[in-house]
Protein backbone atom coordinates (compact mmCIF):
# COMPACT_ATOMS: atom_id res chain seq x y z
CA UNK A 1 0.00 0.00 0.00
CA UNK A 2 1.26 3.53 -1.23
CA UNK A 3 1.89 5.75 1.61
CA UNK A 4 0.22 9.80 1.18
CA UNK A 5 3.25 11.27 1.49
CA UNK A 6 5.45 8.66 -1.08
CA UNK A 7 6.43 11.78 -3.18
CA UNK A 8 7.59 13.74 -0.34
CA UNK A 9 9.81 10.44 0.87
CA UNK A 10 11.25 10.64 -3.12
CA UNK A 11 12.15 13.84 -2.76
CA UNK A 12 14.05 13.49 0.60
CA UNK A 13 15.56 10.23 -0.43
CA UNK A 14 16.57 11.66 -3.69
CA UNK A 15 18.20 14.83 -2.03
CA UNK A 16 21.52 13.77 -1.48
CA UNK A 17 22.34 13.10 -5.01
CA UNK A 18 21.38 16.62 -5.87
CA UNK A 19 24.45 17.81 -3.66
CA UNK A 20 27.14 15.56 -6.24
CA UNK A 21 29.19 17.34 -8.21
CA UNK A 22 27.90 17.12 -12.23
CA UNK A 23 31.44 14.96 -12.60
CA UNK A 24 29.79 12.13 -10.54
CA UNK A 25 30.64 8.50 -11.90
CA UNK A 26 28.09 6.69 -14.39
CA UNK A 27 27.31 4.04 -11.96
CA UNK A 28 27.21 5.57 -8.08
CA UNK A 29 28.79 4.15 -5.08
CA UNK A 30 25.89 2.87 -2.95
CA UNK A 31 25.38 4.78 -0.38
CA UNK A 32 26.44 4.40 3.50
CA UNK A 33 23.87 1.46 4.87
CA UNK A 34 22.40 0.43 1.40
CA UNK A 35 22.33 -2.99 0.32
CA UNK A 36 24.85 -4.03 -2.16
CA UNK A 37 21.90 -5.44 -4.35
CA UNK A 38 20.22 -1.90 -4.38
CA UNK A 39 21.56 0.80 -6.68
CA UNK A 40 22.32 4.14 -5.12
CA UNK A 41 19.95 7.33 -6.74
CA UNK A 42 21.20 9.24 -9.71
CA UNK A 43 21.49 12.84 -9.60
CA UNK A 44 19.06 14.64 -11.10
CA UNK A 45 18.23 18.44 -12.04
CA UNK A 46 15.68 19.19 -10.09
CA UNK A 47 14.93 18.75 -6.15
CA UNK A 48 11.66 20.23 -5.77
CA UNK A 49 10.05 18.26 -8.89
CA UNK A 50 9.54 14.71 -8.86
CA UNK A 51 8.57 14.04 -11.68
CA UNK A 52 11.97 15.56 -13.08
CA UNK A 53 13.60 12.99 -9.87
CA UNK A 54 11.88 9.76 -11.36
CA UNK A 55 12.84 10.72 -14.95
CA UNK A 56 16.63 10.88 -13.88
CA UNK A 57 16.81 8.05 -11.53
CA UNK A 58 14.35 5.47 -13.73
CA UNK A 59 17.51 4.21 -15.73
CA UNK A 60 19.57 3.45 -12.78
CA UNK A 61 16.77 0.94 -11.83
CA UNK A 62 15.77 0.13 -15.59
CA UNK A 63 18.36 -2.57 -15.89
CA UNK A 64 17.28 -3.80 -19.40
CA UNK A 65 17.54 -0.17 -20.83
CA UNK A 66 13.99 -1.02 -22.58
CA UNK A 67 12.07 2.21 -20.58
CA UNK A 68 10.11 0.23 -18.61
CA UNK A 69 9.95 -1.82 -14.56
CA UNK A 70 9.06 -4.87 -14.69
CA UNK A 71 8.45 -6.23 -11.36
CA UNK A 72 11.67 -7.19 -10.19
CA UNK A 73 13.23 -4.07 -11.21
CA UNK A 74 10.61 -1.86 -9.30
CA UNK A 75 10.86 -3.75 -6.26
CA UNK A 76 14.68 -2.53 -6.30
CA UNK A 77 14.07 0.37 -6.52
CA UNK A 78 11.33 0.49 -3.88
CA UNK A 79 13.83 -1.27 -1.48
CA UNK A 80 16.09 1.55 -1.62
CA UNK A 81 13.73 4.09 -1.07
CA UNK A 82 12.68 1.94 1.84
CA UNK A 83 16.41 1.37 3.32
CA UNK A 84 17.19 5.13 2.76
CA UNK A 85 13.98 6.05 4.35
CA UNK A 86 15.12 7.08 8.32
CA UNK A 87 11.71 6.62 9.85
CA UNK A 88 11.19 3.27 7.88
CA UNK A 89 10.81 0.40 9.85
CA UNK A 90 11.69 -3.53 9.13
CA UNK A 91 8.99 -5.81 7.19
CA UNK A 92 7.81 -9.16 7.56
CA UNK A 93 8.69 -10.73 4.22
CA UNK A 94 5.44 -11.67 3.68
CA UNK A 95 4.31 -8.03 4.36
CA UNK A 96 6.97 -6.40 2.16
CA UNK A 97 6.53 -9.48 -0.94
CA UNK A 98 2.37 -7.71 -0.85
CA UNK A 99 3.88 -4.44 -0.94
CA UNK A 100 5.76 -4.66 -3.52
CA UNK A 101 3.00 -6.67 -5.39
CA UNK A 102 0.56 -3.81 -4.66
CA UNK A 103 2.19 -0.93 -5.60
CA UNK A 104 3.18 -2.87 -9.02
CA UNK A 105 -0.36 -3.70 -9.65
CA UNK A 106 -1.31 -0.29 -8.88
CA UNK A 107 1.17 1.77 -10.55
CA UNK A 108 1.09 -0.16 -13.78
CA UNK A 109 -2.58 1.32 -14.91
CA UNK A 110 -2.26 -0.02 -18.42
CA UNK A 111 -2.14 -3.63 -17.06
CA UNK A 112 1.13 -4.27 -19.71
CA UNK A 113 2.76 -6.27 -16.42
CA UNK A 114 5.69 -2.99 -17.26
CA UNK A 115 5.88 0.49 -15.44
CA UNK A 116 6.58 3.18 -17.43
CA UNK A 117 8.32 6.40 -16.53
CA UNK A 118 4.82 8.09 -17.26
CA UNK A 119 3.02 5.57 -14.69
CA UNK A 120 4.87 5.56 -12.08
CA UNK A 121 5.24 9.38 -12.20
CA UNK A 122 1.74 9.35 -11.79
CA UNK A 123 1.28 6.78 -9.09
CA UNK A 124 3.89 8.39 -6.68
CA UNK A 125 2.57 11.66 -7.49
CA UNK A 126 -1.10 11.11 -7.23
CA UNK A 127 -2.73 12.56 -4.12
CA UNK A 128 0.16 15.32 -3.18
Amino acid sequence: MKSPAFAGLVLALAAPAFAQSSSAPSEPAASPGMSQDAPAPAAAPAASDPASIIKAEFPVYDKDANGSLNKMEMATWLKALKTASPDAKPMAAADETKWIDTSFKDADADKSASVSVAELTSYLTKGS
